[in-house]
């Protein structure tokens, strides 16, 4: 159980892009591309894996609270950013025992269709927080042999440096190894509203303007964030 909690948060403390700022009191502060990716860098730090920064290709993550905490450097060799048709991001890093992991998190179809098999109890997870109305996100990662390695980073180097269709080329070379997931865990995010959203959207519709919403969101979170809104009564 303990291993699968630290598989858990590894991915969060690790698969981002986050930069690290610190204030005048020293403090850490996280800068994010998305609200949800600080979120969840923050979140892990709170339970003992706390990111304190980048160095080169070397990023550093420190276990543990209460004065019983040691750093843990791993060394990015691949990023594989998310895009909307990917839906998914992932690094390859190397740990200190001279692991090479694949980190990855994504929208819940893509990654279900790369798990390297089929849960029940995920799938339930996922719908019961779609009830919610919570965005979720699967946390996957699979240990890569050196010869796959290899052959990831020959066409990871060539895509690169490619001119036309660049983004599809670096896609398809990250199709090599994100296959065969291991499922660490699930994310849940409550998309709050802002104050006088639902009053405004009742007042916009006794008016007798229609409103139509565009979502990518699972359908079950799509009809309670509806309701939520005042957008379906």
């Amino acid at each position: 159980f303990a291993r699968s909690v630290d598989d858990f948060f590894e991915v969060l403390a690790v698969s981002h892009t986050v930069v690290v700022t610190k204030d005048k009191s020293g403090s850490l502060n996280y800068e994010a591309e998305s609200p949800d990716e600080g979120a969840l860098v923050a979140a892990a730090a709170e339970v003992g894996w706390r990111f304190v920064g980048r160095k080169g290709q070397t990023m550093s993550v420190v276990r543990g609270k209460n004065g019983l905490s040691q750093s843990f450097p791993y060394t990015v060799l691949a990023l594989n950013a998310f895009t909307s048709s990917r839906k998914r991001q992932s690094v390859v890093v190397s740990k200190a025992s001279g692991e090479l992991v694949l980190l990855v998190k994504g929208a819940d179809i893509v990654m279900l269709e790369r798990a390297a098999k089929a849960d029940g109890a995920v799938s339930a997870q996922l719908t019961g927080f779609a009830e919610h109305g919570l965005r979720t996100l699967l946390l996957g990662r699979r240990l890569l042999s050196k010869e796959e390695f290899e052959k990831f980073r020959e066409e990871y180097g060539k895509a690169q440096v490619v001119i036309d269709n660049r983004e599809a080329a670096l896609a398809a070379a990250a199709e090599i190894i994100e296959r065969d997931l291991e499922i660490v865990g699930i994310t849940a995010i409550e998309d709050k509203l802002q104050v006088g959203v639902e009053e405004t959207i009742e007042r916009v519709r006794a008016a007798g303007i229609k409103l139509w919403v565009l979502t990518g969101d699972k359908l079950e979170t799509a009809r309670n964030i509806g309701f939520s809104t005042r957008v379906l009564s």
